[in-house]
């Protein structure tokens, strides 16, 4: 049975894996699939939203680069090296 937050934990470790470059949630939703821990789009866009901002605003977990369908989302210790 996986427990959401398996998926959480796996989904920001995707995340972490994908570096500077970053990725979509319709990535990271398709690697959790393969990895057997099919995710609903809507779910990891959530937790990606979810990362980005506390409730003062501050980056958490993850930064947002882009807009619409070119947004993707970087984890917090690579952010630093994108090009915004």
């Amino acid at each position: 049975m996986n427990k959401p937050n398996v998926r959480r934990a796996a989904a920001l470790a995707l995340l972490w894996e994908a570096g500077a470059n970053g990725a979509s949630a319709a990535e990271i939703r398709e690697q959790l699939g393969k990895a057997g821990m099919e995710t609903a789009r809507t779910t990891v866009q959530s937790w990606l939203t979810g990362w980005v901002r506390d409730d003062e605003g501050k980056p958490t977990k993850a930064v947002k680069v882009g807009e619409g369908s070119h947004t993707r989302y970087v984890h917090i210790e690579h952010a630093s090296q994108t090009d915004d």
